[in-house]
């Protein structure tokens, strides 16, 4: 249904046809809200730095991916990933042999590589690669297409399949990945004398014998949708090793599986983060590649993600590429996590026209990094916490406070190796400001992306996480998901984002997606908001009360059948909403658990009378009154 709402009043009554318990708990709290502005630390320094990021970089001359938008604030904004000139430069050309061709493509590749670049050809059929891992490593190549419809890389080894890094204009078009030994199995349970069990077929045996069990989570296993509060237990990176029963059974001596109901389906992972099909992780802390493509990719499975950038420069385009493929005999995710997740890169991100499916977590994340801030024994220093890539000598970090606040930006000058712990003491060229708990690379925002008709169905996934300034996340279709759709966030908690500033969210399709839960927060398929870190042991981190995000757009968006709401906004200012149509939502949630937090009543109280306009009006679009500003919506 669409509606016509006025713009939020956050000191208006509380709206009538709700229980008379509302009203007692509004009388209480008087629910009169205070209008937050932006700080001006941030909308004079940090956003003004989020905003200069937004500017077309200089690309190289030649054939280029590129997209231009409006944004919300109104200026142009452009991705553009270079081509490889390949012009008048080598082709190799090879067809697959027995046994390993990881030489053969080696050999091929430096060829080029001393030649300034070329085309590598590879030939219909399925290309072992039994070294590595990595399976494949590419570095230093610039001016290299590898061209391989028709051609299949099997990797012999779980780890990374393709590994890349300082690379410049690099594309690789048609090939398709896959790993030899699935990481995803599955499996139904049973309750028997010992237990439960997870039942497999007989030739999964051999994979469960000496293996470790990181997850299990309930599927649908018809392959029609995910399933609705579906069990899932999460056993982490050290996982549990199965005991089997001489037959098709095993069951884990904790008793963590009786938690299952019998007959349920589930998909047991059996890896942990183990590797990506394609990896970009420049060396040294410090982004060199730049411009690399992949166009029409399909990536069959991965013990661990799909692709990966852990730090590169700027120019990433994924194109009519397909990121996961449904098991055909038991329709199991066969990416075990990210379908694709971006750490850590400068921007200029393009990806269009690509199906994502089969992903046991994010189909698309695109974040930066956050790093923890300790003092040090000198003014000037600092002990970081930094397990990401990004900290390097010349680069500028902004410090921010426990609230993400920002504090002022300074130089390194000096650094200490990353110690196993991910410790790196750092020198800075000035006084590091006081109070500072996180820093950002400023030159490492993800900044410039753009999420164009990209099809994401079938995951135990969110569709899209968009931590990152100057974006535009349309004309996608998300059905079938997990958990939300579109989560527009800044999270101390996971150490990613810098801002969702300058974003455009419109004409997306989101049907049949599941719940997420947090306190603080009522969920929609599209949810803008912020988190801070740990705040004493509570089990989720706080919403930030105070400005994180700025200026966005969520217009002419259609959302139907959906496990709770259609729009919630919080820790924003300067948000437009309009234009969206709203069906069916709320679809399975018992409405009063929306109404008071369970793990802070008093903050709970205080937002009662934002949750009743939205119960009330049913409208199914929320607005936090303690911690956004400038909302206009009219839908």
């Amino acid at each position: 249904m669409s509606s016509n709402v006025e713009p939020v009043d956050r000191t208006s009554a509380l709206r009538v046809g709700l229980r008379s318990a509302l009203v007692v708990f509004a009388a209480a709290c008087s629910c009169a809200t205070v209008q937050n502005s932006t700080p001006a630390s941030m909308r004079g320094g940090w956003f003004d730095m989020l905003k200069a990021s937004g500017g077309s970089s200089a690309r190289p001359a030649g054939p280029a991916a590129s997209y231009t938008w409006t944004g919300a604030d109104k200026r142009n904004i452009s991705v553009s990933v270079a081509a490889p000139n390949v012009a008048g430069r080598p082709t190799e050309s090879i067809s697959p042999v027995s046994g390993d061709n990881g030489p053969q493509i080696d050999a091929a590749l430096s060829r080029l590589k001393a030649a300034g670049g070329g085309t590598l050809r590879l030939s219909p059929g399925e290309y072992v690669l039994a070294g590595g891992p990595p399976a494949l490593a590419l570095s230093g190549l610039k001016d290299v297409a590898i061209e391989g419809r028709g051609a299949t890389l099997t990797f012999s080894a779980w780890g990374d399949g393709i590994a890349i890094q300082n690379c410049q204009r690099l594309a690789v078009r048609g090939l398709s990945l896959r790993y030899a030994k699935p990481a995803v199995l599955a499996a139904v349970v049973r309750q028997t004398a010992r237990g439960n069990e997870l039942m497999v077929a007989p030739s999964q045996t051999t994979a469960l014998n000496g293996a470790k069990i990181y997850q299990v989570t309930e599927y649908d296993k018809a392959g029609k949708g995910f399933v609705p509060k579906a069990r899932r237990l999460l056993l982490g990176r050290n996982g549990e090793s199965p005991v089997g029963d001489g037959a098709r059974g095993f069951t884990l001596p904790s008793g963590k599986l009786n938690d299952f109901a019998d007959g349920r389906p589930v998909e047991v992972k059996l890896s942990y983060y183990n590797g990506a099909a394609v990896r970009i992780a420049d060396p040294g802390d410090t982004p060199v590649s730049a411009d690399i493509t992949f166009d029409g990719l399909t990536v069959q499975n991965s013990p661990g993600m799909g692709i990966a950038v852990d730090l590169m420069g700027s120019g990433l385009a994924v194109l009519n590429s397909q990121i996961g493929v449904r098991s055909p005999t038991s329709n199991a995710v066969t990416v075990a996590y990210d379908a694709l997740h971006v750490t850590a890169m400068t921007g200029n991100i393009l990806l269009r026209g690509n199906q994502f499916t089969a992903s046991g977590d994010d189909a698309i994340n695109i974040s930066s990094p956050i790093y923890d801030v300790s003092p040090g024994s000198d003014a000037k220093d600092v002990t970081l916490k930094a397990k990401t890539g990004g900290v390097y000598l010349g680069a500028t970090l902004a410090f921010f406070d426990a609230d993400l606040r920002w504090l002022g930006n300074d130089r390194i000058v000096k650094r200490s190796s990353r110690s196993p712990d991910a410790q790196i003491g750092v020198a800075f060229s000035d006084t590091v400001p006081q109070g500072a708990r996180y820093a950002r690379n400023v030159d490492l925002l993800s900044s410039r992306y753009a999420i164009l008709n990209n099809e994401i169905f079938r995951c135990q996934c969110h569709g899209v996480l968009a931590q990152t300034p100057n974006g535009i996340i349309a004309g996608n279709r998300f059905t079938s998901l997990r958990a939300n759709a579109i989560r527009l966030v800044v999270s101390a908690w996971w150490h990613e984002g810098s801002a969702v500033r300058n974003v455009v969210v419109r004409d997306n399709i989101i049907t049949d997606t599941g719940d997420d839960g947090r306190r603080g927060v009522v969920w929609g398929a599209i949810t803008l908001y912020a988190e801070l870190g740990d705040d004493g042991g509570q089990d989720q981190p706080a919403v930030a009360t105070q400005t994180v995000n700025d200026t966005v757009l969520i217009a002419d968006n259609t959302i139907s059948g959906v496990d709770q709401g259609c729009i919630s906004v919080a820790s924003s200012a300067h948000v437009r909403i309009t234009g969206n149509r709203c069906q069916g939502f709320n679809r399975r949630l018992d409405k009063g658990q929306l109404l008071v937090e369970k793990t802070d009543p008093v903050a709970g109280i205080k937002r009662l009378s934002a949750k009743t306009s939205y119960l009330g009006q049913g409208n199914g679009i929320w607005i936090d009154p303690l911690s956004t500003s400038n909302i206009d919506h009219s839908s």
